[in-house]
């Protein structure tokens, strides 16, 4: 709904209201802060302010340009000062009001369409929105079915498990206390039978054992004198066997020093022969030289195997008589211990 000329010099835009435009009926004034939606416009005309009610809808509008009796053609407002005048241009007019409300119609066909397209796409998109949250809600419904025949199918698993584990700890178990069972059975009747030998053997030491103990005193009785005689003659045996050893023993130490005495006497006459022989042979020629170098070399090893042999004998006789002196050591203790008991 636009003006057919133009009444804001400054941006060139169709206006619903100008000074040559006012409603003359009534005092009614259309403000110019309705024209084109721009409200900032209203400085144009800062004199035009509403001086009624304002029209509630374009329909309105329209019927307040019809009965406002204004000369759109000539040019200027109406001479006419009451509602029931009419215009000199008529005609002119009506076609305007035409047009006007042709212009007005369409805009709110288009408006109309515009808010049901808007209404559709809304719909649309809402509809869109629906179907995504539907198709989330089934995958989430899906995915829980899933994860629930996951979690029953595990906890069937697991309970299965468990159970097997605790049947197979119940039989070990039972199977454990069955040996232990068996074990303490067979020990309470080895207790049971040592028992009753123990009372057997109880009851036959309180009538049989005084006599018993008294034979076996007698019996011990007589082997203690039994040994006590053996031991006597014994002991007067190894007495005499000692004194034969002594008086053995005496012989032989005698026996070795005579030897030892003559070998010596020996040696020592066939040292000197060697020096006799050996001091002629050095006041013979001097072509005897090396058969005395060789004489006095048999001599020294004579002499060293005479010192040797000197030695080794001492040290066996000293050995022996050791030996005798420890025999006759050990003898005299066990004479001694003999004699004490």
């Amino acid at each position: 709904m636009t003006c057919l000329q133009t009444c804001c010099s400054r941006d060139g835009e169709p206006c619903q209201t100008c000074p040559r435009r006012e409603a003359a009926s009534e005092g009614y004034v259309w403000p110019h802060s309705r024209c084109c939606r721009l409200s900032q416009k209203a400085a144009c005309n800062p004199q035009l302010r509403p001086q009624g009610p304002e029209p509630s809808s374009p329909t309105a509008l329209l019927q307040s340009y019809a009965a406002c009796g204004y000369d759109c053609a000539g040019g200027g407002p109406c001479t006419m000062a009451g509602a029931a005048g009419s215009c000199s241009g008529e005609a002119g007019k009506s076609e305007r009001l035409r047009m006007q409300l042709s212009s007005v119609g369409e805009r709110f066909i288009g408006f109309k369409t515009s808010i049901a397209d808007d209404t559709r796409r809304r719909r649309m998109m809402e509809e869109q929105r629906f179907q995504e949250v539907k198709e989330s809600i089934a995958r989430l419904e899906k995915a829980l079915n899933s994860e629930i025949k996951r979690r029953v199918e595990a906890n069937r698993t697991l309970q299965r498990v468990a159970e097997q584990m605790a049947n197979e700890m119940l039989e070990r178990l039972q199977t454990r206390i069955a040996k232990q069972i068996e074990k303490l059975t067979i020990s309470m009747d080895l207790l049971i039978t040592r028992c009753e030998g123990l009372e057997r053997n109880l009851a036959q030491m309180k009538g049989e054992l005084p006599s018993k103990l008294a034979q076996e005193t007698v019996a011990l009785v007589s082997e203690l004198m039994t040994l006590k005689e053996q031991f006597e003659l014994e002991k007067k045996g190894s007495i005499d066997r000692e004194q034969m050893l002594v008086k053995r023993l005496n012989e032989l130490q005698y026996g070795l020093d005579a030897r030892l005495e003559a070998e010596i006497a020996l040696r020592q006459e066939q040292l000197n022969h060697l020096k006799k022989d050996v001091e002629q042979l050095v006041r013979g020629d001097e072509s005897h030289e090396q058969f005395r170098t060789f004489i006095v070399e048999e001599l020294q090893a004579m002499k060293s195997g005479l010192a040797l042999a000197t030695q080794a004998r001492e040290q066996s006789d000293d050995e022996i008589i050791h030996a005798i002196n420890q025999y006759t050591t050990a003898l005299q203790k066990g004479l001694r211990n003999i004699t004490s008991r």
